[in-house]
């Protein structure tokens, strides 16, 4: 069956608060314990998270560090983790960068381990946290009294909070009034620190804060007087930080440093002496090893460190948290060793046993553990004879392993512990043989001309000397053969197999089963005997030996699957098939037919083979919780998940069986007895449509088993169930919402790092009415905000628990985190301080006006969605606050009016997360989950599954009142208010009524009435007989009128009057003694042309009749005492 995993790298999106020290010191992995050497040379140096023995590892695992330099080149991470069965997953190679870099692997239902593999061990880091837990291994303390060496911090919950420090219990004279810590912090680990208040409630029940950051000096931390006995503490998310004051309510406290005994060696065993020549070396510094691998993928929680130092400059091999540790090495034929020599050490007052043994694939036994003799606190120098390890040969020797867990009586015990060790080496005391080891090649061809070969590429990988998926990638040589050479130790017979991609589960591994060339539990193919150079050519997938691929099938043949469900009860999703060769927990739906017989018939190609398996309603393609148990059963693939297996198709089937048997017909299902489940949810402030009850029963399946509403607020089922010991809890719609429990509850048990409900029983129980999330009846006291006035206000409350609060005002976002339930947030969580300082600083703002504000500045936290590279930059509308937006709150929710307004993130809308800014909504209506004085939390429903945004309120922002983003809130002006300049004087003609700062732009209209004209626009001639009279100006220009050289022509030049059309003006007819002579003014005949042409050089020749003459005077006489156009008394007017 293939299985799918959910892999969040996001850099920078860790749940814890870090504060990076530009003064920390910086290490390289290289030179860090807590970096295990890397299972080959891509994959240089690992750092592990969790392991399937540590508890809690099936939780969500996170880590962060801070990079101060990067190798030339870059260098990359990848995260490793098993599968539910065991095997490994490889995730896709990721870029670091400088600065900080996290990532989150999703949590899964199984216990497994965890490791993020580095590319390069010269990646310089000032910071490193795992799981919110800042590590400082690898830094100097500073001065001051450390929390964990302080007598009076207790320890923490867990592993997020550390250490604890009770201020007051109910006991105390005191307990209801405030309470005051002042500590003088003068040292904090690398990546900061937190803390946060936990307190009773009027009910007994716990609350927790916020975390909180914790700054270098002196810290305040007030807890406010309520009107009832409680229990405070304050919890701290490190022991490592340092402080060198301490009181409670004003007196000073004292703690009493505790001793710690030594627990790593600070000097070397002695250097070995033997002659080289009788020597193979696994690991010293003293001969050549034959080591290829320090640190195989085998499961286990071990982290080793081949380059620690003690102190004196001699390395050493570190191998923290171990429960067991493998080495590959050449494979080497060491019969002719009489010994193998262990240097170890253990820490002081260690109680445990260390077994070893070499792991042979030649003659006689593979392994034989035996005792390491230990004296903890000091080196040992260990010498075990062959003889030691009974029926074995050393003929083949390529693995070794330690095994540590034991106690010192031989007792099991898996808890991981610290063993340091040198000189390991196998020699031979004269006594045996020395017998030469030869290498031969053997080069691989596989033809994938009938795949679809993956972007990857294509692998070798398998048995004990190929590696896992990704270690050796063959390269492609043309005509769909894809090649590699290896070495290997002559004589070789070992397994290996191809993969078509890089899955790190084996799901792309080729499928040979049930074919000749299939050899052991896996079905990969065997190398058998080789002792000389020796090329393998085959074909994908087949048992093909001359590399070529027969044609692929054409033919299909109708199959049936079909499952009979008398022993279960369906789920309301129904009945699939999938897994395997199918695909998805969801590949295909079944058929009801009645009868409790569901079935579908699938048309498959011949040949097709492979794994597959009924769900019980699945609600995704990953649901793999809802599949059938065949554990056990004959028909169980126990190399593949427990599924069922098809045979290579050869004709049509019909595939019947009972739901988690191998049969067809159902066993009589087992005894059972009737449990009823009540609980009342009377008291829950929340919305929901239905109740659920999930537990061990139910394969904690979500939906499967609903209560009824019984009117009153109780809601019960009735379920048969087998007679023992179950672990449940009620959920809201699924898993949208469930109980969550801190653990130490009368009703509860702790299984990993989860806390649910136990019950016991062997007859018909009715396990009583309980409250939501308590283990008794709901009570008439009910705590709450009492205070009709504020926003948290819960009409229900008869005790008022302290907690009212109103959400008007300015906030910053300081949390947020996503999950499949309300609050859940398994699947990623942001804690500021972080990388996002753009989105940390931006200001939500609901004012008392019932305006609200998304206040971004220039720089805010952007996606891909909205057209931009993720990372700080330019707002963009519609969610840049450039929108008017109004707020209100009633009924537990909080809601946004406004195009583009939000809170927390810009993407999430009520349903979904948008993809296309074009798509903003309008109107977000956000759950209120808690609000104070200081500190504010909602929630959003987006489908498949809830966002929480926390918040802090604002002390930082805009103080000037004029200022477009001033904030009223804000006590302190951090330099961000912005102004809109424009002309603020309302009489001018420009005035902007926007502008919050006036720029000198001010105009006023003029007399054409234009804003700022100069009069131009309505100035000229309004003489209506000039040439260039403007019959639209306001304002006359008369300097610049124009007119007619001569009273008896136009403006043209052309006669004003000419009856008869001969050209010369009538006025001048018979005036003109020649024709030719009454041309226009400043024009003459032209008696080539016969036309007037232009005429200037005699001023004096008024008729232009080329002379000046009588007839020039009498033009003159007759308009004697006339003024020329333009002239004269009235020229003005």
């Amino acid at each position: 069956m293939s299985h799918f995993f959910s892999f969040t790298a996001r850099f920078g999106l860790l749940a814890c608060a870090f504060y990076w020290s530009s003064l920390a010191a910086q290490v390289n992995i290289a030179d860090c314990s807590q970096f295990a050497t890397g299972p080959n040379d891509t994959w240089t140096h690992v750092l592990t998270l969790t392991t399937a023995a540590d508890a809690g590892s099936s939780g969500a695992q996170s880590f962060e560090i801070n990079i101060a330099s990067l190798p030339d080149g870059g260098a990359n991470y990848r995260v490793f983790k098993t599968t539910a069965n065991g095997s490994s997953f490889f995730g896709n190679a990721q870029a670091l960068s400088v600065g900080s870099n996290s990532a989150t692997i999703a949590a899964v239902s199984f216990d497994r381990t965890v490791k993020i593999q580095f590319s390069s061990g010269d990646i310089a880091f000032d910071a490193l946290s795992i799981n919110g837990e800042a590590q400082t291994d690898c830094f100097p303390s500073a001065d001051g009294t450390a929390l964990s060496d302080c007598s009076l911090f207790a320890d923490g919950p867990n592993t997020t909070w550390t250490h604890a420090l009770t201020l007051t219990t109910p006991d105390s004279s005191n307990s209801a009034a405030a309470q005051t810590v002042v500590m003088n912090v003068t040292a904090l680990p690398d990546g900061g620190a937190n803390y946060r208040v936990a307190k009773t409630v009027a009910n007994g029940n716990w609350f927790n804060g916020n975390a909180q950051p914790l700054a270098l000096g002196s810290n305040t931390i007030t807890v406010t007087g309520v009107s009832f006995d409680r229990s405070v503490k304050l919890q701290f998310s490190s022991g490592a930080i340092e402080f060198d004051a301490l009181s409670l309510n004003g007196n000073a406290l004292q703690c009493e440093a505790t001793s710690t005994p030594l627990t790593a060696p600070i000097d070397n065993a002695a250097d070995p002496t033997l002659d080289a020549a009788d020597v193979a070396s696994i690991y010293s510094g003293a001969y050549t090893d034959i080591a290829t691998n320090y640190n195989p993928g085998w499961g286990q929680s071990t982290v080793v460190n081949t380059d620690f130092d003690p102190g004196t400059g001699n390395l050493v091999m570190q191998y923290a948290n171990l429960n067991y540790q493998g080495t590959e090495v050449t494979a080497t034929n060491l019969s002719s060793m009489t010994h193998v020599h262990i240097d170890v050490w253990v820490a002081e007052g260690t109680d445990r046993q260390l077994k070893f043994t070499p792991i042979n694939n030649g003659t006689g036994a593979s392994e034989t553990l035996v005792e390491v003799p230990l004296t903890p606190g000091a080196w040992n120098s260990v010498d075990l004879p062959k003889s030691a390890f009974d029926g074995m040969t050393w003929d083949s020797v390529f693995q070794l392993k330690f095994d540590g867990q034991f106690n010192s009586d031989g007792s099991a015990n898996a808890a991981g512990w610290d063993v340091y060790l040198d000189n390991i080496y196998f020699w031979n005391d004269g006594s045996g043989t020395t017998t030469e080891i030869t290498y031969v090649d053997v080069t691989f061809n596989v033809n994938m001309s009938n795949e679809d070969v993956s972007t990857d590429g294509v692998f070798l990988a398998g048995g004990n000397d190929f590696g896992f998926p990704g270690d050796n990638p063959m390269t492609d040589a043309g005509g769909g053969i894809w090649t590699i050479t290896k070495s290997v130790a002559s004589p070789y017979t070992g397994n290996y197999t191809f993969l078509n991609g890089n899955c790190g589960d084996w799901s792309c591994k080729e499928d040979i089963s049930g074919q000749d060339c299939a050899d052991g539990d896996y079905n990969d193919r065997l190398l058998s005997n080789i002792t000389e150079n020796t090329t393998v050519s085959t074909c994908f997938g087949e048992c093909t030996t001359d590399g070529t691929c027969p044609a692929p099938p054409t033919t299909t043949y109708a199959v049936t699957f079909s499952v009979h469900t008398d022993n279960i009860t369906v789920g309301p999703l129904g009945m699939y098939v999938g897994g395997g060769f199918l695909g998805g927990s969801d590949a295909h739906a079944l058929t009801d037919n009645g009868d409790n017989n569901w079935s579908i018939t699938l048309d498959l190609l011949e040949g097709t083979s492979g794994n597959w398996v009924f769900f019980n309603s699945p609600t995704h393609g990953g649901d793999w919780n809802t599949k059938e148990d065949l554990a056990g059963e004959t028909c169980a693939d126990v190399n593949n998940f427990n599924d069922r297996y098809l045979a290579p198709l050869a004709a049509s089937a019909n595939l019947e069986f009972c739901f988690g048997e191998c049969t067809v017909e159902c066993p009589a299902p087992p005894t059972t007895v009737d449990v009823t489940f009540q609980v009342d949810m009377s008291q829950y402030e929340g919305t929901y449509d239905g109740v659920f009850v999930n537990g061990t029963f139910n394969n904690w399946c979500g939906s499967c088993n609903p209560l009824t509403d019984g009117g009153n607020g109780v809601w019960s089922t009735t379920l048969p169930l087998e007679a023992g010991t179950i672990q449940y809890k009620f959920t809201l719609d699924g898993w949208n919402a469930q109980e969550e429990f801190a653990g130490g509850e009368s009703c509860t048990a702790q299984d990993g790092s989860f806390v649910n409900r136990t019950a016991t029983f062997d007859a018909t129980t009715d396990l009583g009415v309980v409250c939501w999330n308590t283990c008794s009846e709901c009570t008439s006291d009910v705590p709450g905000c009492t205070d009709s006035t504020a926003d948290n206000y819960n009409a229900a409350a008869t005790v008022d628990d302290g907690s009212c609060g109103n959400v008007e005002g300015a906030w910053n976002l300081t949390y947020m985190c996503v999950g499949g339930g309300q609050g859940t947030c398994e699947w990623w969580s942001y804690t500021a301080p972080g990388d996002r300082g753009c989105l940390e600083d931006d200001l939500f703002v609901l004012n008392a006006d019932g305006s609200f504000q998304n206040i971004m500045g220039d720089q805010t936290w952007l996606e891909t969605w909205q057209g931009a590279a993720e990372g700080c930059g330019t707002p963009v509308a519609p969610h840049d606050g450039s929108n008017a937006a109004t707020w209100s709150a009633a009924g537990g929710e909080i809601t946004l009016n406004g195009l583009g307004a939000f809170l927390g993130l810009s993407k999430v809308y009520n349903g979904g997360e948008l993809t296309n800014s074009a798509d903003a909504a309008s109107t977000i209506t956000y759950q209120l989950h808690s609000v104070d004085n200081d500190n504010l939390s909602v929630d959003i429903h987006v489908g498949g599954g809830w966002w929480r945004f926390s918040f802090t309120r604002a002390t930082d922002g805009c103080t000037d009142s004029t200022a477009d983003n001033y904030v009223s809130y804000v006590t302190v002006d951090d330099g961000s208010c912005s102004f809109t300049p424009g002309c603020m004087d309302s009489t001018a003609c420009n005035y902007n009524a926007d502008a919050s700062q006036d720029d000198g732009s001010c105009q006023t209209n003029d007399n054409c009435g234009v804003c700022g004209g100069d009069n131009s626009s309505c100035t000229g001639c309004m003489d209506a007989t000039a040439c260039n009279y403007d019959g639209t100006a306001t304002i006359d220009d008369s300097a610049s009128c124009t007119y007619p050289a001569h009273a008896n022509f136009d403006c043209d030049g052309n006669c004003n009057n000419d009856e008869d059309g001969d050209g010369i003006c009538d006025e001048l007819e018979g005036l003109i003694p020649n024709l030719e002579s009454a041309c226009g003014n400043g024009t003459v005949w032209d008696a080539a042309s016969g036309t007037c042409i232009g005429y200037n050089d005699c001023p004096s020749d008024i008729n232009f009749d080329g002379a000046t003459t009588s007839g020039d005077l009498l033009l003159m006489l007759g308009h004697f005492g006339t003024y020329c156009p333009g002239q004269g008394p009235d020229a003005a007017e």
